[in-house]
């Protein structure tokens, strides 16, 4: 495996600026468009496919949820998502947007076997990454969802396992990327605990609490009800 793209700077600017964007109402238009068109103009440019698939997927995934999905065309956004990855094989962040939006999707509509291939090479690329970083706990727990809706309780616990012992104990500190990767983990943690699967909840608050020591504050009213 080549040298691999892990989260750098730019990927963080463009996730900055359009979290800005979105709360501009009157500004959405106009950047949407012009970023349409250079899209067109430039079909190849790395910054421009990166920015124009993460702004659809933020545009719709915002406002539209579960079954509703299957008319948005959400699903030409993994397709901007796989021809950047035609360009640059190695980009584990753009790999991890796929991911993000494979979540969002009822199991119906996701590509099962993409979404298990793209898992494994995050986890692959990390686990031979010299320098190991606390973002590196993603992949884990998004898989370990994967495994609980295929009730394997086995297979949903290992994986967060692994993740503690693999991944350095420290926050995610990135403003702007926090929510949209954290969300899906809290979300899977309210799932737990309505299910009374009290183990893995459990398992997902410590994460929540080491990874994400600010946003999982907003869990702390069921604390008591699982320790």
């Amino acid at each position: 495996m080549q040298r691999v793209e892990f989260l750098n700077d730019l990927h963080i600017n463009i996730v900055q600026a359009i979290n800005m964007v979105m709360k501009l109402p009157e500004r959405q238009i106009h950047f949407f468009e012009e970023i349409r068109k250079r899209n067109i103009e430039k079909p190849k440019d790395y910054e421009l496919m990166l920015s124009y698939g993460f702004l659809r997927y933020y545009e719709i995934t915002r406002i539209i949820q579960g079954e509703d999905l299957a008319n948005t065309g959400i699903l030409d956004v993994v397709k901007t998502y796989d021809e950047i990855l035609e360009i640059r094989p190695n980009d584990w962040f753009v790999r991890l947007l796929k991911i993000l939006l494979y979540i969002k999707l009822p199991q119906k509509m996701r590509k099962e076997e993409d979404f298990k291939t793209t898992i494994r090479w995050m986890l692959e690329a990390q686990n031979k990454s010299i320098k190991k970083e606390s973002y590196f706990i993603l992949p884990y727990v998004y898989y370990s969802e994967y495994w609980y809706e295929k009730k394997d309780m086995a297979l949903a616990k290992k994986y967060l396992d692994d993740g503690l012992k693999q991944v350095p104990l420290k926050p995610i500190n990135y403003l702007y990327f926090n929510p949209h990767i954290f969300i899906p983990i809290k979300e899977f943690y309210y799932r737990l605990y309505r299910s009374e699967d009290f183990e893995l909840a459990k398992s997902i608050k410590t994460i929540s609490s080491i990874y994400f020591p600010l946003e999982s504050k907003t869990m702390s009213q069921f604390s008591n009800s699982i320790i």
